[in-house]
């Protein structure tokens, strides 16, 4: 029991220092609750986690991973300088579209 205190400890000491620390809407939070801010992180983290793995998060995690953040990259890749990235990223985008369409199509 000692070692999960003093691991809560060292967590709680390196939060005050963290930026979280700073956030004005955690510490809002932890003012109006009376929690640490470090508390408030942590119950965050732990929510995230349950709701990505038993809730419906699992999908839009999925989502996020495998078409929004593809998309961003490839915004971001059509405003830089060079060809390379965006030959790479509409070749992405091409594989995607051709494996989601039958997909899409058979269901």
């Amino acid at each position: 029991m000692d070692a999960i205190m003093n691991l809560l400890d060292k967590y709680r000491t390196s939060m005050k220092e963290s930026k979280f620390a700073k956030n004005k809407y955690i510490s809002y939070a932890a003012e109006a609750s009376g929690l640490n801010p470090a508390d408030i992180v942590g119950i965050a983290y732990a929510f995230l986690l349950l709701w990505v793995f038993f809730g419906f998060g699992s999908s839009l995690l999925c989502n996020l991973i495998g078409f929004v953040y593809p998309a961003y990259a490839s915004f971001k890749a059509i405003e830089s300088e060079g060809k390379d990235d965006d030959t790479q990223w509409y070749e992405d985008r091409g594989l995607c579209c051709f494996c989601h369409c039958p997909r899409c199509l058979c269901c």
